[in-house]
């Protein structure tokens, strides 16, 4: 017999799966195979837990619609804690169904249905638990699937939050569509919070992180029951408090919710209350801010004002909101300007004091007001300035992240048109009610940003999420699958569909054709479909490769892949679309970009190159930049594409061998010699780009009449810069001769990344800090490149 000690142990451990056990005996019973639930009968629309403390089943909103979600159940708030269809509500007679094989969905009024749980081993039967977790189990009451797996917006005492897992803000209070904000608990060991959609525009554009990476991975947010979120290693150890404030469970329901306003926050309420208590702040993170501070707190081109410590958004004069119900979206410029025709006598300023927007910057001049006002107002690309203590910022539109404070000094500068009336700022203020009618939102008209921008940016969004939703099933469903995060399994069917039988070739690549297509998410959205023909002799090694790579691989300079297809013999991408066309279509075209353009591309393209050798988790050697692989969005920003297919290389190593790949011209002198590839091919190519971008010619275009001879650019580069002419490379550009200093230093960097020893090369992290002019650039070696 075994000792009494042990057997206390064994009893004490055990006690846990006892619990479970007698909670699922108690109300298996809730949802058995045929069983269904009906929006339409009061009776038998939901199902509670043992406790009556949730429901389970159709929840009630505005509009005579409904969610199928998980709420507290005993309170009167009847709080929602999880919903499976928070973007598309039912009607009236829609139904939930345990089917006799063991799935679990819910139809329509128009009979469209959605599986919640659609796999091979059915479900024999599920329960809502006292914990407010839905599980649905097999025969010998093993967890198939678990509500706690998959949250929305809140975690419950109990629950842990895994890597790669999300939350995601509701739109408004009482609006539980998908907001703009989100929780992240990443890989790399960090709790985070973005807003929607900047996570893969800008990896380091988090407004609250836990400082956390480095930890033993993997680690989780847990919520005990005690009421404190910490996070764990792997090894279950605290490695660091998100909220340390200790509460009961058994006396208080406790919940932790991303708000619609960014912040994520632990709420406690007393469960017997009889006095009208609510819910009750705990802790929020971030806390070291108010709600203007969030990041994405306001949209393109608005500014962020604090009205009774919640945000509301403005826009400039000239300017409204994108959406008139909805000012959080940003703001759209009311007037047409372009540098055709531009006049500066047709403006005048709108002042905005203590607002700055501190993005979009593309010049900075040490001058005072008034100056900076003459310079902007001269300059047709110049949209608005920031002056504060003789600094003066010239930005380009869209601006972001836009607030008012007292604190701030200095002005904002508009430049508006004179015909459009008095300078005094024009605002339509209304307010946004709330269910319990005594909180609201201040929005105000006006703003400034293109419709255009702000809708390809949300229907990205829309389609990734709407497809890891699938075509009709639209959460958590089969038919659709994901390989990594923000990554979508397509059928081929659909992408026939979408493209029009690959009807309209953008061009070809490498590995196979692009075409254009169109995706209808609620409304049509513009996406690029590479279809890889030669994946049988060579790529289907490569194919793996690519999703996995840049399914983690996230910059402003690097095109996003929306999700691929694996059907057959079927191998797709399907890439965010470019309106503008690609790099050499801008500089070889017949309207040559401006300076400041082309100087804010190479920072672009420099900054994207980086990211690809040092920053991303796997560091990839792109091997063919040139300008037909970067593309551009509808701000004209870079994108370089088609460097998945690229060879990767292993943390451990900094050279790799390879067959030659890359696009002659572009290509460096390494590619043809026995030796191996680093990432200095990549910095030579980009050294040949910048020469392209500084004059707006191809590698061979230039042409000396009076010696009827072609040169070769980068010959006439170095000729013209040794014997101090670097003036002709940009003949007939008056910004340019004007800023001939900035002409200069990027001829040298130019000149320094097409060394023909790749040792001599500066890593693509030097080039950028020598663009930006924080490193001094030394005068490159005078040596011939008739290697070219």
């Amino acid at each position: 017999m075994a000792p009494a000690p042990l057997l206390t142990l064994i009893f004490f451990l055990y006690l846990p799966l006892l619990s479970l056990h007698h909670a699922f005996a108690q109300s298996n019973t809730n949802i058995t195979q045929g069983t269904t639930l009906s929006s339409s009968s009061a009776n038998n629309s939901y199902r509670t837990s043992p406790s009556g403390d949730f429901a389970f089943g159709f929840y009630s909103i505005e509009g005579n619609q409904f969610l199928v979600g998980i709420w507290f159940h005993k309170i009167p708030e009847r709080t929602l804690v999880w919903s499976a269809n928070r973007d598309q509500p039912v009607q009236s007679g829609s139904t939930i169904q345990l089917t006799l094989d063991g799935r679990l969905g819910f139809t329509d009024s128009k009979g469209l249905e959605t599986w919640i749980y659609n796999q091979t081993t059915g479900v024999s039967s599920g329960a809502m638990l006292d914990t407010g977790n839905f599980i649905l189990v097999d025969s010998v009451s093993s967890i198939l699937w678990q509500s706690f797996e998959n949250p929305t917006d809140t975690l419950l005492p109990g629950q842990t939050f895994g890597q790669e897992k999300y939350l995601y803000s509701n739109r408004l209070e009482g609006d539980y569509r998908t907001g703009r904000f989100m929780l992240v608990m990443q890989v790399d060991g960090n709790l985070v919070l973005y807003p929607k959609g900047r996570r893969g525009l800008d990896p380091n554009g988090a407004y609250y992180a836990s400082r956390t990476d480095g930890a033993s991975s993997p680690v989780r947010l847990v919520f005990d029951r005690s009421g404190v979120l910490h996070l764990t290693n792997s090894s279950d150890q605290v490695i660091a408090n998100v909220s340390s404030n200790a509460l009961n469970s058994e006396d208080f329901y406790l919940r932790a919710t991303i708000d619609s306003d960014g912040f994520f926050r632990l709420y406690s309420r007393r469960r017997n209350s009889n006095n009208g208590e609510s819910w009750i702040v705990v802790s929020k993170i971030p806390n070291d801010r108010d709600a203007c501070g969030v990041s994405g707190a306001c949209g393109p081109n608005a500014y962020c004002v604090l009205q009774q410590d919640k945000a509301g958004c403005l826009c400039p004069q000239n300017f409204s909101f994108i959406d008139a119900k909805y000012a959080f979206d940003g703001c759209k410029q009311d007037f047409n300007r372009g540098c055709s025709a531009y006049l500066a006598s047709d403006y005048t300023w709108a002042e905005y004091e203590n607002v700055d927007w501190p993005t979009g910057d593309y010049e900075r001049l040490d001058v005072n007001e008034d100056k900076c006002k003459e310079v902007c107002m001269n300059d047709c690309l110049c949209d608005l300035a920031i002056t504060r203590n003789n600094d003066c910022w010239k930005k380009r539109m869209p601006v972001t992240e836009g607030r008012k404070r007292s604190s701030i000094a200095g002005k904002a500068l508009f430049k508006v048109p004179l015909k459009s009336g008095p300078l005094e700022r024009t605002k339509t203020i209304e307010t946004i009610k709330k269910e319990d009618g005594n909180k609201t939102m201040v929005l105000v008209s006006w703003c400034l940003m293109s419709f255009s921008a702000i809708l390809f940016i949300l229907s990205m969004a829309a389609i990734a999420f709407a497809f890891k939703k699938g075509s009709r099933s639209r959460f958590i469903s089969n038919n659709v699958e994901s390989i990594e995060a923000n990554l979508v399994s397509f059928k081929y069917a659909q992408l026939q569909e979408a493209t029009n039988g690959f009807k309209e070739l953008l061009g070809n690549g490498a590995y196979g054709s692009v075409y254009k297509g169109i995706m209808d998410v609620g409304r049509e959205v513009q996406i690029a479909v590479k279809r890889l023909d030669k994946v049988v002799e060579r790529g289907e090694k490569e194919f793996r490769t690519e999703l996995h790579v840049i399914g983690r691989t996230h910059h402003k300079n690097l095109v996003r892949l929306l999700g691929f297809c694996d059907e057959g013999d079927q191998r797709l991408l399907i890439y965010e679309f470019m309106p503008n066309g690609s790099l050499a279509d801008f500089l070889f075209g017949p309207t040559k970009p401006s300076w400041s353009e082309r100087i804010q591309l190479a920072f672009g393209i420099a900054r994207g190159i980086t990211y690809l050798h040092e920053e991303c988790e796997t560091p990839i050697i792109h091997c063919d930049i040139k300008p037909q692989n970067i593309l551009l969005d509808e701000f004209r920003t870079p994108k370089i594409s088609d460097f998945g297919l690229a060879k990767l290389l292993q943390h451990n190593q900094t050279h790799t061998t390879t067959g030659i790949r890359g696009t002659r011209g572009y290509v460096a002198p390494e590619w043809f010699r026995n030796v191996s590839i680093s990432t200095k091919v990549d910095v030579y190519s980009f050294g040949v780009v910048l020469l392209d971008i500084i004059c707006c010619m191809k590698k061979s275009d230039h042409h000396d009449h009076n010696l009827e001879v072609q040169f070769v650019l980068s010959e006439w580069v170095y000729d013209c810069f040794f014997e101090g002419k670097v003036h002709e490379l940009v003949e007939g550009d008056d910004a340019a001769l004007g800023d001939l200093e900035q002409v200069e230093r990027m001829v040298k960097v130019g000149l320094w990344c097409i060394q023909e020893d790749p040792s001599m090369r500066p890593s693509m992290k030097k080039v950028v800090q020598m663009l930006e002019g924080t490193i001094e650039v030394l005068a490159p070696p005078d040596s011939s490149t008739s290697w070219l």
